[in-house]
Formats: structure tokens, sequence, C-alpha cells
């Protein structure tokens, strides 16, 4: 294997960082496995102004798939790679979930752009925990702009079951949805994403192994959560932090240790020896 024609994913909260913690080990492998000629991207279900403080903190960043995949950026040319907006029949779905159920936080992302719909103590804790500048607004202010995700968010103990049953019944050809979940302080959030059809971190590092030029057999991802399920599938080899779920656990070819350790040093190690 050569590092040198090889594409590196990794998922943010869980996998590369921790309560805003990134381990110097993580720094320090990555600058390695970039020296020894590889690639390096970050695939986060994150919207760009999520991700600002983050970006700044890597010497050798080029691409960052945003939005699972929705949204592919070059930092280095300044120049959008991919962008995926959702079509106005799945925007009024789900302003009509929203109307339905009025106690659930709604969050609006158009490009570098975040509004608040309806506001809620998880919307609050959620910009907050990922230092988003967003905008207050209604749904009739922020209609015809084009929207990359929209989503709600809400706390752990929410029964969401008359929710989630609404949006199985959805008949649209168009959009999927995806479940989000974070733990931030100690305390569970969950949300569902609605997100443009065949948006998913897998779909978008296919997309940018096709635009760099990587064959698919040499590209790696790890990832800690059910959103990175379809990327660490389509990778060629795999990995995930300790702390993951079983059946996540079950899908990869590598178990990491522990994120605060420094998961994605472990797995670049892994791929070091795998190519020597």
């Amino acid at each position: 294997m050569n590092l040198k024609k090889c594409l590196l994913a990794s998922d943010v909260d869980g996998t590369l960082m921790e309560q805003g913690y990134i381990s110097p080990r993580n720094f320090e492998k990555i600058n390695e496995f970039i020296e020894q000629g590889g690639t390096f991207c970050i695939s986060t279900g994150r919207c760009p102004a999520a991700m600002q403080h983050i970006v700044s903190q890597f010497e050798n960043l080029q691409n960052v798939i945003f939005y699972n995949g929705g949204m592919i950026y070059d930092y280095v040319n300044k120049k959008t790679l991919v962008n995926k907006i959702i079509n106005d029949c799945d925007k009024s779905f789900f302003m009509e979930l929203a109307t339905k159920f009025p106690e659930i936080g709604i969050e609006v992302y158009s490009g570098d752009e975040v509004y608040m719909i309806r506001e809620s103590d998880a919307c609050r804790v959620h910009f907050e925990y990922e230092r988003v500048p967003f905008k207050y607004a209604t749904f009739d202010e922020v209609i015809d702009m084009p929207w990359n995700k929209i989503m709600t968010f809400y706390e752990g103990e929410y029964d969401e079951t008359a929710l989630l049953k609404d949006i199985d019944n959805c008949k649209s050809e168009t959009c999927c949805f995806a479940k989000a979940g974070a733990f931030i302080d100690g305390v569970y959030y969950r949300g569902v994403e609605l997100l443009p059809k065949g948006t998913d971190k897998g779909q978008g590092l296919l997309d940018l192994a096709r635009i760099l030029g990587f064959t698919k057999e040499n590209t790696f991802a790890i990832g800690d959560y059910y959103n990175d399920f379809e990327m660490l599938s389509v990778a060629g080899i795999s990995s995930c932090p300790d702390e993951s779920p079983s059946d996540i656990k079950d899908i990869v070819d590598f178990v990491a240790g522990a994120c605060r350790d420094g998961a994605v040093a472990d797995f670049i190690e892994y791929l070091q020896n795998k190519a020597n």
C-alpha cells in the first residue's frame, strides 16, 4: 500500500475531537501522514461556520466534507467542489412537520449562513457548543434561499416516536433523513436532519475521491456514529474509536483506542504498519 495514493477521511465529534479537545497525537500523526504523501480530509455533519475554529488548527488541511456529504469545500483554492440543495417540495414537507410538532427546535442551514427558525434550549446549546454564529428568522424569510440542510434538535428524553413515524411515511423521492446525536456537557441531545437525496458521508467520500483521482480501494475512513455508517462501509479500510456502538465496531477493519487518547492517530499508525 502506497500512502501517496491514499485519501483518509475523519469524522469530527467523537472521533477527531471530544468536547472541543483534539489530542496532540492526532495533530502529530495527521501531519506525518501528509508528509508521507497521504491526503487527509475532514468529513462532518457540521456546517462551514461551525468548522472555522477547527480548520484553523491544521497546517495542511485542504478539503472538508460538510453537511454529511452535501457540500465539499477546497480551502486552498477557496472553491466549492460539491453543493447539494433541498428542493421546494421537501422544504414544504418539513415546514408542515414543524407546524405539527411545535415543541421542537428548528435549524436551517444555507451555505455559510445558519438560521434559528424556532428557538429551543437544545438549539441554543447546539449552536454554543459548535460556536455557530446564527441569525433568527422565520420560514418565510428563508424560503427562497438554497438550503443545504434543515434539522430538528431536542433533548434526549423527548419522545420522538410520532415525529419519526411521520418521517417514515414521507413519500419524497428527492430527500433523505438522517438521525443526529451528541453528548454536550454530559447531556444527550438528538435530532433529525433533512438532506437532499443521495447525501451521506459515504457518497461525499466517493465524490471527493473521484475529484482528486483516488480509487475507492485507496480511501480510508474513521468515524464513531451512525451517520458515519455509509462512509465506513464504502472505504477501502475503515476504523472507529473504542467508544463507538457495537454495530459500528462490527463493520470496521480496525477498532482504535479512545477518542480523547488519539483514535485518529491509532488508525494512522495501523495504516502505516500495513504500508511497511
